[in-house]
């Protein structure tokens, strides 16, 4: 009874914990670009950042394709939108695009990221 109460009160169901690993995997390839492009071995006993840029990226410049076979990172997806990609807000729901669509997903968009105010990347 309890494990039914808990899941009742806290579940998502397959399309919540869907967008979860859509959100999730967004903020992961977004963090991997923004670290390629830096590139900034940070050494040890540095002090934290302060005075960090935070760029929000929400918005409805996003593209989006599904991968159904999981092929994208091997064909290098990751280099350019995919001509079948569509339009969409980000964040959202990707089963409004593609409904009934549950599985891996690429997102592009294009932005200018700030000039890190630190040298040598950190303060």
């Amino acid at each position: 009874m309890m494990n039914t109460m808990s899941r009742r009160a806290f579940g998502l169901g397959r399309a919540g914990l869907a967008l979860i690993w859509t959100i999730a995997g967004l903020a992961l390839l977004i963090g991997a670009m923004i670290g390629f492009a830096q590139e900034t071995e940070v050494p040890a006993g540095a002090p934290a950042l302060r005075n960090t840029q935070v760029v929000s990226l929400d918005g409805t410049d996003w593209r989006i394709a599904t991968d159904p076979k999981n092929e994208g990172r091997e064909a290098r997806w990751f280099d350019a939108p995919r001509t079948e990609a569509k339009p969409t807000p980000v964040p959202w729901v990707i089963q409004n695009i593609f409904p009934g669509y549950h599985g891996v997903a690429w997102y592009w968009r294009n932005f200018v990221a700030p000039a890190n105010p630190h040298k040598n990347g950190y303060q």
